[in-house]
This record gives structure tokens, C-alpha cells and sequence, in this order.
């Protein structure tokens, strides 16, 4: 009677290690498949709020024609068509991440800025630049309206429109768009003419590429004596400055 029992136990050991042997081998494949599906998917990815590089606005080098994004986006906003805090979902490949319109503008995010023309509505654009004496084709799309694009605004003009839209609340944006692509031009005379008081920044132990390109934001008069890196300035670190004051940078190499 044991020994029955015995083999009925060990049949059903038998049967038991069969199953898991079969279907426990299925199952994990499923699992590792499924979880091989949820990684590629870009449901499962997270939004992030720290926005990849994407593809950045270019216009001809020393034009203020570089502005008219900043001046829309900030009439638009001025006249309530769009809010500053809203968030604009964005897609950089399986990535997803949010931008405000402000934030667009500082990374001059072309497909940002293409999303915020749909928002805003080429009706508002065309209607906006018409109130302002700007004629502009009605074939333009909002894309191309909103990126400053196919057409031309006097820059006497776009001054008057900086100094209505822009200048009171938004200026410091005046420096996301003076980038490499803006090169020497007006906008720069625009930047500096802004800034009336600044603070000399601590140069020393920068190369002198460097150095020159961050004194660049506040002044145009720079004078260098040496090459490598700045070893002294003047004026001091952290001294007030006014305008275009004269900067000398010297270098040494170490």
C-alpha cells in the first residue's frame, strides 16, 4: 500500500515538473517580450522636463529680422491670444517633454515655434502684422509667418514693434536670440544699448576665446594684450560698469 501510494506521488511530482517545464518556459518568453515592447514604446517612456536640443531658427547673420519671433510670440502673448505659463508638449523622437512659449523663444526651438503658430492661428498673425502696416502674402503659412520667413519687416519698423511688445517685460530674451547666428550686427547695438549698468564679470584663468565672448555680451571695446589664458582685467572682477566701457584683457601661457 505504501509502496502505491509512493508511485502516485512521484507521477504527480513527474507531471507537475512537466508543466512548469513547458509552460513556465512560454511564460517567461512572454515577459521578457512584453517588457522588450513596453521599452520601445514611447507610451511607457517618461516626459521629461529637461527639453533635448532640437532643430534652432536661422536667419541671415546682423539682421533684425531675427526678432520677429520674439515680437510675435510676445504680442501674442500681450494681447491674451496665447498664455506665458502654458505648456506646449513637445516631441523629440521617443521623447516627450513640455516648454512654455517664453522658453521656446530662449532656445529658439523651430519645431516649438512651429507648434505655437498653429496656436496662435495664422488669422491672429496675418490680422497682428496687418494693424502694424505689415502686408504680408496670404499664402504665407502661420509657420513660415511666425519664423520671420518669405517676407521682410523694415527694421525701423521691427524697433518700433520691439520697443511696443517686447521691451518693458521681456528684454532679457534679447539675449537668447544674440547667438552665433545673429552674428555683429544691430541686434547686438540693441543688446548693449539695453544694459545700461553691468557688472564686470571674473575673467581670469579663461582662455582668451572665451573670455572675449562672454565680455562680448555687455561691450564691443575690447582691448587684449597677450594670448593663452587671462591671467589679469580691468576693470576688476565685479566692479559696476556702465555701457560700452574699454575692457583689457592680458594673457599668459601657462
Amino acid at each position: 500500500m505504501k509502496r502505491k501510494r509512493n508511485r502516485r506521488a512521484l507521477s504527480v511530482f513527474i507531471l507537475i515538473s512537466l508543466f512548469y517545464a513547458f509552460f513556465g518556459f512560454d511564460l517567461g518568453k512572454e515577459v521578457k517580450v512584453k517588457r522588450e515592447v513596453e521599452e520601445k514604446s514611447p507610451i511607457f517612456q517618461t516626459m521629461s522636463h529637461v527639453a533635448p536640443t532640437g532643430e534652432r531658427i536661422s536667419q541671415p547673420k546682423g539682421t533684425l529680422q531675427n526678432l520677429v519671433p520674439l515680437i510675435l510670440v510676445c504680442a501674442a502673448i500681450k494681447k491674451g491670444q496665447i498664455d506665458e505659463n502654458h505648456l506646449i508638449l513637445l516631441r523629440r523622437g521617443d521623447n516627450f517633454y513640455w516648454k512654455k512659449p517664453l522658453e521656446i523663444i530662449k532656445d529658439r526651438d523651430k519645431e516649438g515655434l512651429e507648434i505655437l503658430s498653429g496656436i496662435m492661428g495664422k488669422a491672429f498673425l496675418v490680422k497682428l502684422l496687418k494693424e502694424e502696416g505689415i502686408e504680408i502674402s496670404t499664402e504665407l503659412s502661420p509657420e513660415t509667418i511666425i519664423l520671420g520667413r518669405d517676407y521682410t519687416i523694415p527694421e525701423e519698423k521691427i524697433l518700433q514693434l520691439y520697443e511696443k511688445y517686447v521691451k518693458d517685460n521681456y528684454r532679457d530674451l534679447l539675449s537668447a536670440l544674440k547667438g552665433e547666428d545673429t552674428g555683429n550686427g544691430a541686434l547686438h547695438g540693441i543688446y548693449r544699448t539695453e544694459r545700461s549698468e553691468w557688472v564686470m564679470p571674473n575673467l581670469k584663468g579663461y582662455s582668451m576665446r572665451e573670455a572675449i565672448r562672454v565680455l562680448n555680451r555687455y561691450t564691443g571695446k575690447i582691448r587684449v594684450v597677450g594670448f593663452g589664458q587671462v591671467t589679469d582685467q580691468y576693470p576688476n572682477p565685479y566692479a559696476v560698469l556702465k555701457g560700452e566701457t574699454e575692457c583689457v584683457l592680458k594673457g599668459e601661457f601657462n
